[in-house]
């Protein structure tokens, strides 16, 4: 999913980023039989300067990478690109 955040530095970024990231990491999912799940993602971040111009699916391969990284790092974490 994507998470669009208007008028956000990327230190702000990064915060709501961990957030949502330790926010799934801690939660639990009961399953029909009884069964838990515990969930984690990995979070690819991409910034845009309005004064850059840029195309949003550049954006968005930007996130893309930054998630990949994420993944090759150990997952559960939040990378920027």
């Amino acid at each position: 999913f994507l998470v669009l955040l208007p008028e956000t530095t990327l230190q702000n970024g990064q915060l709501v980023a961990e957030k949502l990231r330790n926010g799934i990491e801690v939660e639990s999912i009961v399953l029909g039989n009884d069964t838990t799940v515990h969930v984690t993602v990995s979070i690819g971040l991409s910034i845009h300067h309005h004064k850059e111009e840029i195309s949003t699916m550049e954006i968005l391969k930007k996130a893309d990478i930054a998630l990949y990284k994420a993944k090759q790092s150990g997952r559960n974490r939040v990378c920027v690109h």
